[in-house]
């Protein structure tokens, strides 16, 4: 194996010293690294390109996926079947939310009657009682 390196090496070296001698062996030297080169950076860049757009491609396409109404209903209830919480009623439920978000309300009410009041305008009633009921009998 250390001959076959030696063996290699002497004949590169050999070679550079007939290239030194000889501007024609040269110069063949020179077109061949050059086009080497040249080709290494356009498959390279070819790479990088390639890649760049599959992500690309792979980002758009999971985005609309994410997006899609059907895609959005079904991940809603997955979430409420594994959990077990109740259905969401988003209309009054978001503006209900909003105004609990300045200081007022709760200067003017308890924590507990605007916790409550967002609970009854974001649950289902029919749902609530199962939700505000814990294993222990407890209240949320």
């Amino acid at each position: 194996m250390y001959s076959f390196k030696k063996r290699i090496l002497q004949s590169v070296l050999n070679i550079i010293r007939n290239a030194k001698h000889n501007p024609r062996v040269l110069r063949k030297i020179k077109i061949f690294a050059s086009v080497g080169v040249f080709s290494f950076m356009i498959i390279t860049g070819l790479l990088i390109w390639t890649a760049a757009a599959s992500v690309n491609f792979i980002v758009t396409q999971a985005n609309q996926i994410i997006q899609s109404p059907v895609a959005v209903q079904n991940l809603e209830t997955l979430k409420t079947e594994i959990l077990g919480l109740p259905k969401v009623n988003t209309v009054n439920c978001w503006t209900r939310a909003q105004s609990l978000l300045s200081v007022q309300p709760w200067l003017e009410q308890s924590i507990v009657t605007n916790l409550v009041n967002l609970k009854h305008s974001c649950l289902d009633q029919n749902q609530t009682q199962k939700f505000i009921n814990t294993i222990e009998g407890k209240t949320i």
